[in-house]
């Protein structure tokens, strides 16, 4: 598909052998090619006898079809690429192949005949749907709104929370918990007898965090005393914000890598944030019985082909959430994509952090840990540096 991309051929061809989940992979290409090459005709030539000599008596007859075709190279069985360079030689049909990680385009053999082809480009949704998944939309309609304004919330937000992150992981549990307590997520104003609150079990945060919350002009009428309590949220962005400890860490490296984009422009090709992915690509209706297996990915960023998937991490990291993330990067990205884990700290045990961190090394996962101690344009270059 990524010569397809590149070329926009008027036939691309696809030549492999039978397998059970066959129809399933032809049925996301198809779809894929779609969207993304509507005037590009798809050919399935399954083999059915894994031998050399069957093989290549499968390309010569396609060959004798498509005459004036192209051999690609980039990945694909090895018995089939064997076959491939012993028709090339015996028919003169150049050979390519892409090497996805820079980009380019490789003439393995008859390349002056080939011409070079326009770059090519994803999206994160096309990403997915190439492979099996789909991108859904937020239940509720919400996406964050990006304005000079938020940003410079989101910045004061984030300077609170990387003094201590302990400290606001409790903070913001007691402030979640008060606002499910109150009504709901996206709550924007509570007025509570605190001596409703106890017998519940529900505590409040601590007066001198919900002041700095106020003083900065994130929450507005904060009135607390022994009885009573009372403030509003800025607005429904700032609200959702305090209502997860972890959101804080997802949006400042989600304003990062657009950052990034707005100075490089073209660095990458899309950036999302808190990305809900349906696992077969098959969206159900919620009055049927089939529940939809989903996973939910902090930030999911595009460069040329590639996706990189972002796990943001507020607080400890536990060896699940590296199974996590390689399971969600592999079923969503492919073989090429790639993975990261963005963290403030990852244990307070060297021993433990240091099998956490071999860990995600072993499975390909790239950390940066400590960003509360680093400066912006240190965390950004240290994103570049990884992303690229």
């Amino acid at each position: 598909m990524i010569a397809g991309l590149h070329f926009a051929p008027e036939t691309i061809i696809f030549v492999g052998y039978e397998e059970e989940d066959s129809s399933l992979k032809t049925e996301d290409l198809e779809l894929f090619c779609k969207e993304k090459l509507p005037d590009t005709k798809l050919v399935f030539e399954m083999l059915t006898k894994q031998t050399l000599e069957h093989t290549t008596l499968k390309l010569s007859k396609l060959v004798d079809s498509y005459p004036d075709c192209v051999f690609d190279m980039t990945g694909g069985d090895e018995l089939v690429l064997a076959a491939m360079s012993i028709v090339a030689e015996e028919k003169d049909i150049p050979m390519i192949q892409y090497d996805i990680a820079e980009d380019t385009l490789r003439k393995v053999r008859g390349g002056e005949r080939v011409e070079d082809p326009y770059g090519a480009h994803l999206t994160a949704e096309e990403s997915v749907l190439l492979n099996g998944g789909k991108i859904l939309e937020a239940e509720d309609g919400f996406s964050w709104m990006m304005t000079a304004e938020f940003r410079r919330d989101v910045e004061m937000m984030w300077d609170i929370c990387r003094r201590d992150t302990r400290y606001w992981n409790r903070q913001i549990y007691a402030l979640s918990t008060l606002m499910n307590w109150y009504g709901g997520d996206v709550t924007l104003t509570l007025s509570i007898k605190k001596s409703l609150l106890s017998p519940r079990g529900v505590f409040v945060p601590e007066e001198e965090f919900l002041e700095e919350l106020s003083d900065c002009g994130l929450l507005f009428g904060l009135v607390q005393n022994t009885d009573f309590l009372k403030f509003g949220f800025k607005n429904e962005q700032i609200a959702r914000v305090l209502f997860k400890a972890g959101n804080i860490l997802e949006l400042y490296g989600y304003m990062l890598l657009r950052e990034i984009c707005e100075e490089d422009r073209g660095f990458y090709d899309d950036i999302k944030i808190g990305v809900s992915v349906d696992w077969d690509g098959v969206v159900h209706s919620g009055s049927l019985m089939t529940k939809d297996t989903k996973n939910e990915i902090d930030l999911l960023v595009m460069r040329k082909l590639i996706p990189i998937f972002i796990s943001c991490k507020n607080g400890e990291v536990h060896k699940e959430a590296l199974y996590e993330l390689e399971t969600v990067a592999e079923h969503y990205g492919g073989k090429y994509a790639k993975k990261m884990l963005l963290s403030t700290y990852v244990d307070n045990d060297d021993s433990s952090k240091g099998y956490i961190l071999q860990r995600a090394c072993d499975m390909g996962i790239s950390v940066l840990c400590g960003i509360h101690d680093m400066s912006k344009a240190e965390i950004k270059e240290r994103l570049r540096q990884l992303t690229e």
